[in-house]
C-alpha cells in the first residue's frame, strides 16, 4: 500500500519535533515525498549540503509502513542529521582537531540535554 499524504504530514511532524529537541535549528530542512526509485529502495533518506546548511529529508510513498514505523524513520532521519557534520569531517582530508572536537562535543550537548534529564 502507498503511503498517503497524511503519513507524510506525521513524518515531517516528527521530523519537526526531533529537529528541535536536537537543536537542528541551523539547518534548512527541506522534506520530501519520493518515489521508492528517487530514494534508492530506501523507506526513507537523509541528504545534507554542509556548506550551505541544507538537508533534505524524504519518505517513500511507495513503502508499506505502519504509522509507527514512519515516526521510527523520521526520528532516524533527524539522527542521521545531527551525525552528519561528524560523518562529513571524518571524509575530510584537511581537519583540524578543534573542528572535529566541536562537532563531538555538539553532539554530546544534544545527548546530555535530551538524556540525562530523563535518566
Amino acid at each position: 500500500m502507498k503511503l498517503k499524504k497524511k503519513h507524510f504530514d506525521i513524518f515531517t511532524k516528527t521530523c519537526e519535533k526531533w529537529a528541535k529537541i536536537y537543536g537542528l535549528l541551523d539547518w534548512d530542512i527541506i522534506y520530501g515525498f519520493d518515489s521508492s526509485k528517487d530514494l534508492l529502495g530506501n523507506a526513507a533518506r537523509c541528504t545534507v549540503n554542509h556548506d550551505g546548511r541544507t538537508a533534505w529529508i524524504s519518505l517513500n510513498r511507495d513503502a508499506d509502513l505502519t504509522v509507527a514505523q514512519v515516526k521510527q524513520f523520521a526520528f532516524h532521519e533527524m539522527t542521521e542529521l545531527l551525525l552528519a557534520e561528524l560523518q562529513w569531517l571524518m571524509e575530510e582530508r584537511f581537519i583540524s582537531e578543534d573542528e572535529i572536537n566541536t562537532s563531538r562535543h555538539r553532539v554530546i550537548n544534544v545527548l546530555q540535554n535530551v538524556l540525562y534529564p530523563k535518566y
